[in-house]
């Protein structure tokens, strides 16, 4: 049995193209994998050699609240359209991660220009 799952390439290799955003608002080594699927919806992920992956950091929380008036939790769309969703600017947050030695994160909106060349390999750091 464990041979054959072995052999199929796993959901996110069949259904999605990863792409690559390198070093985020000038931050070394925070780097971004989109997952874009067949559909062209986009997953934003953390890539391999983010530090919270790449140092093996403990998170001890995620945050959605970007300001006072500001919740990303708070979006409710509606319709064809996405009527009421919430607009972001090229390098809006989207959330902060916080780990548990004190270190944060802000993981930020993505364009989906200026990538680096879509990989089926992992990005070596």
């Amino acid at each position: 049995m464990a041979e054959a799952c072995q052999q199929f390439p796993s959901v996110v290799d069949r259904y999605f193209t990863r792409w690559y955003k390198t070093d985020v608002k000038g931050q070394l080594y925070e780097d971004y994998c989109i997952l874009q699927h067949s559909n062209r919806i986009c997953v934003i992920t953390l890539a391999e050699c983010h530090p919270v992956l790449q140092s093996g950091k403990n998170i001890s929380s995620i945050s959605y609240q970007i300001s006072a008036n500001c919740s990303r939790l708070q979006n409710k769309v509606s319709g064809k359209s996405k009527r009421g969703a919430q607009f972001l600017t090229e390098f809006a947050p989207l959330c902060r991660i916080t780990c548990c030695d004190g270190d944060e994160y802000t993981i930020y909106r993505c364009t989906f220009f200026n990538y680096s060349k879509p990989l089926r390999t992992n990005l070596i750091c």
